[in-house]
């Protein structure tokens, strides 16, 4: 029950946000971006992290798929590209606020780009790091 409240506060907060005139193209493929997270204070993105992350656990049984090298939950590899066991809120905020601080990163998806730094918490090499990023911009910014 709480980590449906935590899920549904973060998407409200997130709805109200993505529809502020001020917060212009702050939505990609109908998920808010990196446009959107420049926009929140600290505590905004502890819930809407935090409510992504739970989304994550909850959906760990649901079957996604692989699009365009981009790994979901149902295959082998998907979840531990989506959690970190070893990362606090803290740290993937930070990432997150590094990610986006690069331009042709702010279009992707904020659920995705935790992708990205999940696995560069993990020890990505700058390699896989780099195909993997080139991946979510092209696949989010129709390079």
């Amino acid at each position: 029950m709480v980590v449906l409240a935590l899920l549904f506060i973060s998407l409200g907060l997130s709805n109200l946000s993505a529809d502020v005139p001020s917060c212009v193209n702050c939505q990609t493929a109908g998920m808010v971006n990196g446009r959107y997270w420049a926009t929140l204070d600290w505590a905004s993105k502890v819930f809407v992290l935090t409510g992504i992350m739970e989304g994550i656990k909850a959906a760990s049984s649901s079957p996604f798929s692989t699009v365009q090298g981009v790994e979901g939950c149902g295959n082998s590899n998907g979840m531990d590209n989506l959690w970190c066991t070893t990362c606090t809120v803290g740290d993937l905020m930070t990432e997150l606020d590094a990610f986006y601080q690069v331009a042709p990163n702010k279009g992707i998806p904020v659920a995705f780009a935790l992708t990205a730094c999940i696995k560069r918490f993990k020890g990505g090499t700058a390699a896989e790091l780099d195909d993997y990023v080139t991946r979510l911009r092209r696949l989010f910014n129709n390079d």
